[in-house]
């Protein structure tokens, strides 16, 4: 998502009285409802893909 992407989908709230909006990517979407409905199936699409290995490299992240 773009700044540009982010500041029409608030003007477009705002405009249509929502009160809350997601500006997040489809696949983010899809993969934010995995993890509400099938948390375990979730946890292991994301060591598959190596999602611990790239938060892994922040500060303050501790791994599992």
């Amino acid at each position: 998502m773009s700044p540009d992407d982010v500041t029409r989908a608030v003007i477009r709230s705002i405009e249509k009285n929502v009160d809350e909006i997601v500006v997040a990517p489809i696949e983010q979407r899809i993969q934010a409802s995995l993890a509400l409905v099938a948390p375990s199936v979730d946890a292991r699409l994301q060591r598959a893909f190596g999602v611990g290995e790239v938060f892994g490299a922040y500060p303050g992240v501790t791994k599992r």
